[in-house]
């Protein structure tokens, strides 16, 4: 009776956020009143647990007030826009907040970043304020003269408070941020539920990052549909977060999540292999969030007596890869996978509420999956011109419709908004987004005749590596700058024992003036590691079409074969600093699925 009463209360819940709009609320609650209201319900409660020490969701509320009445101190006002970078720190939690309570806009920025995609980042804000903290020193260092109008706010982390006095240019902050009040706003509760909490960046399919835009309501919803129905989060458990705060996952997954259902979370500063484990035991996180490549190095290092012997019984997450689903439940003694699909821009959310193998779930609100022909990169159309879904089973285009109850608020260029919506997709007058990802329903058992999906591939000129999306146009575009190179082309190429793609460019140069090691240390200086070719191949042109797009099916096909390419092959090994002829036994090395990477 028990097993069917909590059916009931999930398909209850299914629906209440399927149907959930706007309309349907409040439209006074924002991110910053959650917050206030959990410090009055539970002050004493952790919330954020972390290497050096504990935060209760008093303490947090009462910090972020800080950080709320400094910057408004500041002349940060309601719609204005402020720019972070900032580690995995609670401080950037507490200043995101802050500037949340005061109606304005945080807009988080990779903090790999470098060069000219930093600072395409930090004016596309359109913001006069930048708070970074000590990792980013020397990437605001670099670009500080092309930020001359900006006010540029350093945070110093906790563990390097004396970096303060480096660089005479560096303003620290956290001495005035300490001496203000920890009252909240009354501000705080005049903020609309559909105005923008922040942005966060994301490639897209071409050219340089866009800004998306994620309302309160978007994230208030993602984070209860995950805390609630996917995940079932009581107040006692305790959310392990390695992936960076820049992150949508780490966002609606760890912080939102944990607001929710005033459970916890533990914040560490980033992934590592080695100290997962110790870190996960210590901090008595029983739920893990992931990425599919965090998946992969774990079950990738030496296994332990011990590994079975760990806290976790969950993890959430997306990209964990059907071929290795099976043994990473097994070898950690993880009973729940609670993988799920969606965009950082897009209204498509899927859930494996079920807990079923090799899935992400099923989709919340009205989605198809089209006929795709990829030889012509365009959707099928009828005779009428509306669009065919596919049969069961079978590959298909993700879309998914736009209306008050699954709104897609795009991204701050009006231009790149519009690229993403399609017209009469079912009927004239519709509009869905498109989410440039093909899907398949898999069979998945007993799901109450409720279709469960897989991911396929990413379409358009986005790959991604190392749990990042890269843009090959902003790639090739810095590429094209590097003295010597004349023209290059950028895609993604599949490693064995790996997930996604690793980034490939096929070069044409001038001999004369190419050279390697001024070749590697421009891509070391402007791109950050996930987005730095592994595989270069040199030819002595790029085949066009008769528009001069160059044609990147063919290489793309080729990859890294040397087998079949007949051009030169270079290649970066891990932790590797220049590039190297790839010979065949190296290649063998890389199909064999033991190269490292």
């Amino acid at each position: 009776m028990t097993n069917i009463n909590n059916v009931m209360d999930l398909f209850k819940g299914l629906k209440r956020l399927m149907t959930f709009s706007v309309k349907d609320v409040n439209q006074n609650l924002s991110m910053g009143s959650f917050v206030s209201k959990n410090a009055q319900l539970h002050p004493d409660k952790i919330m954020i647990a972390t290497q050096n020490k504990n935060i209760t969701y008093g303490e947090f509320n009462q910090r972020a007030n800080q950080y709320a009445h400094f910057l408004k101190s500041q002349g940060v006002k309601q719609g204005d826009t402020v720019a972070l970078l900032i580690e995995n720190e609670a401080e950037m939690l507490a200043t995101l907040v802050g500037i949340c309570k005061l109606g304005a806009i945080a807009g988080l920025i990779n903090i790999n970043l470098k060069g000219s995609s930093l600072i395409h980042c930090i004016k596309t804000l359109k913001s006069t304020k930048v708070v970074f903290s000590g990792m980013c020193i020397d990437s605001i260092n670099d670009i500080k003269d092309t930020l001359s109008d900006y006010q540029l706010m350093y945070i110093a982390p906790s563990t390097s408070e004396k970096n303060e006095n480096l660089l005479d240019w560096i303003t620290p902050v956290l001495k005035l941020v300490n001496a203000q009040e920890k009252n909240d706003l009354q501000q705080t509760l005049l903020i609309p539920f559909t105005a923008p909490a922040y942005y966060v960046f994301t490639s897209g399919t071409t050219g340089l990052p866009k800004a998306a835009v994620i309302t309160h309501f978007k994230w208030y919803r993602a984070s209860l549909g995950v805390s609630k129905l996917l995940m079932g989060l009581k107040p006692s458990d305790r959310t392990y977060v390695c992936l960076p705060m820049f992150h949508i996952s780490a966002m609606f997954f760890g912080f939102g999540a944990a607001t929710m259902t005033g459970s916890s979370f533990y914040l560490a500063k980033k992934f590592s292999v080695n100290g997962f484990w110790k870190e996960v035991r210590d901090s008595k996180s029983n739920i893990f969030l992931y990425i599919g490549e965090l998946c992969r190095y774990l079950l990738n290092a030496p296994e332990q007596a011990d590994d079975k012997h760990n806290p976790l019984v969950a993890c959430v997450g997306n990209g964990l890869r059907p071929e290795i689903w099976h043994e990473f439940k097994e070898r950690f003694g993880i009973k729940k996978v609670g993988e799920y699909y969606g965009s950082t821009e897009g209204n498509a959310v899927f859930m494996n509420v079920f807990n079923k193998d090799t899935t992400f779930g099923m989709g919340l609100g009205n989605i198809k999956v089209l006929k795709y022909n990829e030889d012509t990169a365009e959707l099928v159309r009828d005779k009428q011109g509306f669009c065919i879904p596919v049969n069961k089973g079978e590959t298909g285009l993700l879309v998914s419709e736009i209306s008050d109850k699954t709104p897609f608020n795009g991204y701050t260029d009006k231009a790149a908004t519009q690229s993403k919506i399609l017209g009469g997709v079912m009927k004239k007058g519709d509009n869905y987004f498109n989410t440039g990802d093909l899907i398949r329903s898999v069979k998945a058992g007993f799901t109450f005749g409720i279709s469960q999906y897989q991911f396929v591939d990413r379409l358009g000129d986005t790959f991604r590596w190392k749990g990042e999306n890269v843009s090959t146009n902003e790639v090739a575009d810095i590429i094209n700058e590097i003295d010597g190179v004349m023209l290059s082309s950028v895609y993604g190429v599949q490693i064995p024992n790996t997930d996604g793609r690793a980034g490939m460019v096929s070069l044409v140069v001038e001999e004369n003036t190419f050279c390697w090691n001024h070749f590697s240390k421009s891509i070391a200086e402007a791109l950050p590691s996930y987005a730095r070719p592994i595989f270069v191949r040199i030819l002595q042109k790029l085949e066009t079409t008769d528009t001069h797009k160059i044609k990147k099916t063919g290489l793309q096909n080729e990859g890294f074969n040397i087998d079949v390419v007949q051009d030169r092959i270079w290649i970066k090994a891990p932790h590797a600093s220049e590039y190297i002829e790839l010979n065949a036994d190296t290649h063998r090395l890389i199909i064999s699925g033991n190269s490292g990477f």
